[in-house]
């Protein structure tokens, strides 16, 4: 069953895939800009299809935007709150990643898709640029 609904909507990947690089150089455009936010990187010799958009939040206040999205209605994401070295299996390996925790700490996944419209762009924009960040 599975297999037959992503057989159509295989048809529809470039589109969705178009669909999902505006919402991210339009949330890349506007975030650019904003303190202590560093949008995802695009490097101009590949094309990015985007199926998450994750920014990164430093000064420790990743958590801080979060809860300030959730009060506003708008769903985020930490895929990876654990670097991978510092999982249960591998407790045995004694390495020090200190980029890898801090990504872990400071990655924040916005709301991201084909289907996610014009005025759920501008909730996201306006809740992030009206975030008063705590000391």
């Amino acid at each position: 069953m599975q297999a037959a609904v992503l057989r159509v909507k295989l048809r529809y990947i470039d589109e969705f895939n178009e669909a999902r690089r505006r919402l991210a150089h339009a949330y890349s455009e506007k975030l650019a800009a904003v303190e202590g936010i560093a949008p995802p990187f695009e490097a101009a010799y590949g094309t990015h299809v985007y199926h998450q958009y994750t920014i990164r939040v430093t000064e420790g206040r990743r958590d801080q935007l979060k809860d300030h999205l959730v009060a506003r209605g708008i769903g985020t994401m930490i895929y990876y709150p654990i670097p991978v070295h510092e999982l249960a299996v591998y407790s045995n390996m004694k390495v020090d990643l200190p980029v890898a925790e801090e990504a872990a700490r400071e990655a924040l996944s916005l709301p991201m898709g084909p289907v996610v419209d014009e005025s759920v762009k501008e909730k996201v924009l306006a809740a992030i640029s009206d975030v008063k960040w705590a000391n």
